[in-house]
């Protein structure tokens, strides 16, 4: 495990990071005003800003790090402090899958958006991906204190939360290049997704 660990942080974090930005960059629309739920440190948001000051982005995280690269509200991880609406769009990345109930924490991100939510997260379409993806979880957030819960849902499962929340899926992004080619082969395949949704009632 130490081994899997050590290749995971080598080749991962870093082409990750700044791989999730450029996602974020292409899907983001032009000026809006973000909330990045479960921001972390803010370091993807530093490097979106980078390429896209146009943006206006807030963080809320669970956790408030010693050191932030954006200004970051706490939360509770079930409730955001904020107003329906009050964003135009929601960010969201590799979070659900660490709350220990993902549906209602999506409800809130439907709650806050008034036009749409971005999110990027794991799909488990069976028992061997589950595996995969805990072990790649646990690899990544362990050694930060981050809960663990593996709430990894399936490709329906998802669907069936989207439609939920009055979500339409505008654009969807399924090889998304995180890791080497040869190791995209085990660790990437269809494990990961970024999707762009809207809210159904802005298209009618």
């Amino acid at each position: 495990m130490k081994l899997f660990n050590a290749a995971h942080e080598k080749f991962a974090f870093k082409n990750r990071t700044r791989r999730i930005a450029e996602l974020l960059s292409e899907l983001l629309p032009e000026g809006a005003m973000v909330l990045d739920v479960g921001c972390g440190d803010g370091l993807i948001d530093e490097l979106l800003l980078s390429t896209r000051p146009d943006l206006k982005i807030l963080g809320v995280d669970t956790l408030l790090r010693d050191k932030s690269h954006i200004e970051v509200t706490k939360f509770d991880g079930i409730t955001l402090p904020f107003e329906n609406g009050e964003f135009e769009w929601v960010q969201c990345i590799d979070v659900l899958h660490h709350a220990n109930n993902p549906q209602n924490l999506f409800m809130e991100l439907a709650r806050v958006a008034s036009k749409g939510v971005v999110i990027k997260d794991h799909v488990a379409n069976s028992c061997f991906d589950t595996k995969i993806l805990q072990m790649m979880d646990w690899a990544g957030n362990a050694k930060h204190g981050v809960a663990l819960p593996y709430n990894f849902l399936s490709g329906d499962e998802w669907q069936t939360l989207f439609d939920a929340g009055g979500f339409s899926i505008e654009r969807k992004v399924e090889k998304l290049k995180l890791y080497p080619p040869l190791l995209d082969l085990f660790f990437g395949r269809k494990l990961h997704f970024i999707a762009k949704l809207e809210k159904c009632s802005r298209k009618t």
